[in-house]
């Protein structure tokens, strides 16, 4: 079958905006994760408190966000994706406007992890509308929200440390709340359209994917609760005590009458290539955002919107090369060449970056070019593949699609966190080139060897 196109063609749209108000959750959710990540130093100086305190309310929104994602693809098939999205939406809206309140960073903390449970609820609620438009808007739409995430990343850390910056730490949070709550009024009109949102979807599981969740929420603890540690090794020694559990809860899954992971997404080759190249891809992203910030880390105390420069060409990149990317997502022999290509153009980024003892403003933004590039070409051709799987309910394969990026970019911040503390004469630049051979290997080896989706 071609790329999501094989789930049937009965279905009406919904009414004019449905895909706009939908790839806006993609774009919030993408710009509140990276605004606050990247203005982490800012508001440490602003909350009074340490960088580890501050970083801490990031790490338990990505806890939250990443261990609740299974839950929340649940969610979205037995009560309806549109409500689903609708309930994630509000209380979204709510804790952000909540922190006008606070002025601690416990209080924000609290608030950060709900958050990141209403992220895991909207996210594959949003693909599920998604993935049950009709075959050829579906697959447009889906392109535009693969573009919106590799694009909001950019244009997210590009804009974080300068917006705090100016208008202090509560703007990262209110910003968007606002954003939020105009979403949660665009949803109104999809009500009067069979999009499917607010029904139960056919095939949804009575029982929630409580173990494989609880695997997953082991995972990425381990993975946010050792980057606090002194030692540069730890991290890595607790990934691979925690990975056994998730391969061991996963192989138990995939032997169940009815699976977490359907079976369509891993059967063929073209769709498994497409899962691992959504966390390749989440892997990847992470571990640039912390080497480029690394590298111009100097600049950015002088010079915050001098530094943000690269990410926002890197959005431009990957938003003027969207359209074509998805024309050729469309046929399916272009699938594997672009598959195989994306992760090589990234590691060519990488390289560009740890090439020289010091990244200047030029290198970094023929660097992230490059990345832009790459990663709106992954993240469309894995989004395509990966949402073609058939007999599956729709809001479990968002939950799927999701949770693997989520666990790459957890596991890269994991690694590349680690490795940046290394005792090595300059990590930053050994980091950068090991990452890029690691990205073109899993890459190469990754590459779709049929034409089947």
């Amino acid at each position: 079958m071609g790329p999501a196109g094989g789930r049937g063609g009965s279905r009406r749209g919904g009414p004019p905006g449905t895909t706009a108000v939908l790839v806006g959750v993609q774009l919030l959710l993408v710009l509140d994760t990276t605004v606050i990540t990247s203005a982490t130093p800012v508001m440490s100086r602003q909350l009074h408190t340490g960088v580890g305190r501050v970083s801490l309310a990031q790490g338990v929104y990505a806890l939250a966000f990443g261990g609740l994602l299974l839950l929340g693809g649940w969610c979205a098939d037995r009560f309806g994706a549109l409500r689903a999205l609708r309930w994630a939406l509000g209380a979204f809206a709510l804790s952000g406007g909540a922190v006008t309140m606070v002025g601690a960073v416990g209080p924000v903390i609290a608030l950060r992890a709900l958050q990141g449970a209403c992220a895991a609820l909207a996210a594959p609620a949003t693909l599920a509308l998604l993935i049950d438009l009709p075959p050829r808007r579906a697959r447009r739409a889906l392109g535009w929200f693969a573009a919106v995430g590799a694009i909001g990343l950019a244009l997210g850390v590009g804009l974080g440390t300068p917006l705090i910056a100016a208008a202090g730490w509560r703007a990262g949070f209110t910003g968007p709340a606002v954003i939020a709550l105009a979403l949660l009024i665009g949803t109104v009109p999809l009500g009067r359209g069979r999009t499917g949102g607010g029904r139960r979807s056919a095939g949804a599981d009575g029982r929630p994917p409580v173990l494989l969740s609880a695997a997953v929420t082991v995972l990425l603890a381990a993975a946010e609760a050792a980057l606090l540690a002194r030692s540069w090794w730890t991290p890595l020694a607790a990934l691979a005590a925690a990975s056994p559990l998730l391969l061991a809860v996963l192989r138990a899954d995939a032997g169940r009458t009815r699976p977490v992971i359907p079976p369509s997404m891993t059967a063929a080759t073209t769709a498994r290539a497409g899962l691992v190249l959504m966390t390749a891809f989440g892997g990847w992203q992470a571990a640039e955002v912390l080497l480029v910030a690394v590298r111009l880390d100097s600049l950015r105390a002088a010079h915050p919107w001098l530094a943000g420069l690269p990410f926002w060409l890197q959005g431009a990149a990957a938003l003027l090369c969207a359209p074509a990317v998805q024309r050729l997502c469309e046929s399916g022999r272009s699938l594997g060449p672009i598959m195989t290509l994306s992760p090589c153009a990234a590691g060519l980024g990488f390289i560009v970056i740890g090439a020289t003892r010091s990244t200047g403003p030029a290198a970094a933004c023929a660097a992230t070019v490059v990345f832009g590039v790459a990663a709106v070409s992954a993240s469309t051709a894995a989004t395509l593949t990966t949402a073609s799987a058939a007999d599956a309910p729709p809001g479990r394969i968002g939950a799927v699609m999701t949770s693997a990026r989520q666990l790459g970019t957890s596991v890269g911040t994991c690694i590349v966190g680690a490795l940046l503390g290394a005792p090595l004469g300059s990590p930053g630049r050994a980091c950068a080139l090991a990452a890029g051979a690691v990205v073109i290997v899993l890459g190469l080896a990754a590459s779709p060897r049929d034409r089947r989706a």
